[in-house]
């Protein structure tokens, strides 16, 4: 009888370790199945993440990137596009991401938006998991407006603008110790702050023809330096240096191909233009002369990128103190100046626009004072009709959504 009770006893415990040992087993693979679940989702929302990065850096380069596609199609080449942590590792693969054309592209105020929807999909051999985002990205061309910076911009007397403005803090400065025919500020559209305006627009000297308003925030157009030393050294003419030029500007002359010039250094420069170029420049562009597109039946545009400033050398001005100009200017780590005392110069005549990031410290990013008179004419045919070769255009991201709960398959529901 005690053995038949020990024997019993047995199976009971042996039965009941067995079951609570599936139990935990069971227990311990849903766990690992939740956790490689959670991980492969996380993996895919990386891999959706690293699209809306790819999407933002492409419209930097070309705002018409997304060509003529219909709403939810693929943007070409940009269908399960492979990520890994390694480049040259294929099984360091994470996932595969594709970038689709979520609704048509609209318009707000002067800005352009662009709807994307974008799929991660895991890499797991057996599982996948599926995150999408909907995202919007804000861009435009520079040259939509005349003035566009990051920094402060000072306004005074003299000054006649001819286009829209955009600025951090905007200063509308009339100056009482010159004539009164002297003291007009003009503006021939919008100016859009993104923090302050101060001025009285009650003042009669100073007219605006479009509207005042505050801005959102916003990104600065930039001046991607690998991009265009890569441009210019396949095709166009890189030049490891600084670098002085004065003649006509054209691709003949400068050796460039493909319109782009890539100095390692600063530049010097005056001539006329007689086709599209842009200068880019590591460090500082200095005008030394009148910088004037020649009209040879052609639309000519000029593009001064530099790193860092864009100035005005003090001996650039002629005889009579005059100077002429024309071009795209955009200095991404600094000022756009000219050198010299105050009023020491005569008319300064600029066609084009400017795009300048600003630099801590400095009271503006525009300052010209050294022209009694300065014109400034915006040439629409910037944003209108571009030909400047590779430009670069303003892009950040306005709105990012998870759309839905994570999808994880097996490889048999795949």
């Amino acid at each position: 009888m005690k053995r038949s009770f020990i024997l019993l006893a047995t199976i009971v415990t042996t039965l009941f370790l067995g079951i609570f040992i599936g139990i935990s087993g069971l227990r311990m693979l849903g766990h690992m199945r939740s956790t490689t679940s959670r991980e492969l989702s996380q993996d895919a929302l990386y891999v959706a993440e690293a699209g809306v990065e790819k999407a933002v850096f492409e419209l930097r380069s070309n705002i018409d990137w997304i060509g003529e596609v219909a709403v939810g199609d693929p943007i070409p080449g940009f269908e399960q596009v492979e990520v890994r942590l390694d480049r040259n590792d294929p099984q360091t693969a994470v996932g595969y991401y594709t970038i689709k054309l979520g609704k048509e592209p609209y318009s707000d105020a002067a800005w352009i938006i662009i709807p994307l929807r974008i799929e991660g999909r895991s890499a797991h051999p057996s599982q996948e998991a599926v995150r999408i985002l909907d995202v919007e990205i804000r861009a435009q061309s520079p040259s939509a407006f005349f003035v566009f910076t990051l920094g402060d911009i000072h306004v005074g007397s003299g000054a006649n603008i001819g286009s829209n403005m955009l600025g951090r803090d905007i200063y509308l400065e009339v100056s009482d110790t010159v004539p009164p025919e002297m003291q007009g500020i003009s503006v021939d559209g919008d100016v859009v702050y993104l923090r302050n305006l101060i001025g009285d627009l009650n003042d009669p000297a100073i007219q605006i023809s479009g509207e005042v308003y505050q801005g959102d925030p916003v990104t600065f157009v930039g001046v991607d330096i690998s991009r265009y030393r890569n441009i210019a050294q396949n095709g166009g003419a890189y030049i490891d240096g600084d670098f002085r030029y004065q003649g006509n500007i054209n691709r003949q002359e400068l050796n460039a191909p493909n319109g782009v010039v890539f100095i390692n250094g600063d530049v010097e420069i005056e001539g006329n233009v007689t086709e599209p170029m842009l200068i880019v420049a590591g460090g500082d562009i200095h005008i030394i002369g009148d910088v004037e597109y020649q009209a040879n039946g052609s639309h000519i545009q000029l593009g001064l990128f530099s790193g860092n400033d864009i100035v005005i050398d003090e001996t650039a001005p002629g005889i009579d103190g005059d100077l002429a100009l024309e071009a795209l200017v955009i200095a991404d780590g600094g000022v756009l100046r000219a050198e010299g005392g105050k009023g020491t110069q005569g008319t300064l005549d600029f066609k084009g626009a400017i795009s300048v990031r600003g630099a801590e410290g400095v009271r503006t990013v525009i300052d010209l004072n050294v022209f009694r008179q300065r014109n400034y004419e915006y040439d629409q045919m910037l944003f209108l009709d571009p030909q400047i070769p590779f430009m670069s255009y303003i892009a950040d991201l306005r709105k990012w959504e998870v759309v839905g709960s994570p999808d994880v398959f097996t490889s048999e529901q795949r």
